[in-house]
């Protein structure tokens, strides 16, 4: 079985302090923000966001956008895409290899991570 089948998240897990700016987001464009099924964002999609005139505050849409496509299930769906997604749902760039090998790094980077803290927790059991 490969890595990515090991191990595919398939759902973003938003924290409480960015459900404001997700519910927004999700409401005005939901193909681009569905928790339930990540895609890729196009390059540029917060200045996009910011052009389209909606008044979700600079800082927690820098946050938020941060805290979207660092999440693992982002990451996969880099990995596994082909092109990147467009605010209205629209295809836009497709996805270079370097992106997927980006992707690829940081997740192995989270689970390789996440593993080290469960050995210390066994240890200490």
């Amino acid at each position: 079985m490969s890595n990515d089948k090991k191990r595919s998240p398939t759902v973003i897990s938003v924290s409480l302090k960015f459900m404001p700016t997700y519910d927004v987001l999700h409401e005005l464009y939901p193909t681009a923000f569905d928790a339930n099924n990540p895609v890729p964002l196009a390059v540029g999609i917060r200045q996009s966001i910011v052009a389209a005139g909606h008044k979700i505050p600079s800082s927690a849409l820098n946050h938020f956008l941060y805290h979207w496509a660092s999440k693992p299930a982002y990451r996969m769906s880099i990995i596994k895409g082909e092109f990147r997604i467009n605010l209205d749902g629209s295809k836009g760039d497709d996805i270079t290899r370097q992106d997927k090998d980006y992707a690829r790094k940081e997740v192995d980077k989270t689970y390789k991570f996440f593993a080290s803290k469960a050995t210390e927790n066994q240890k200490e059991d």
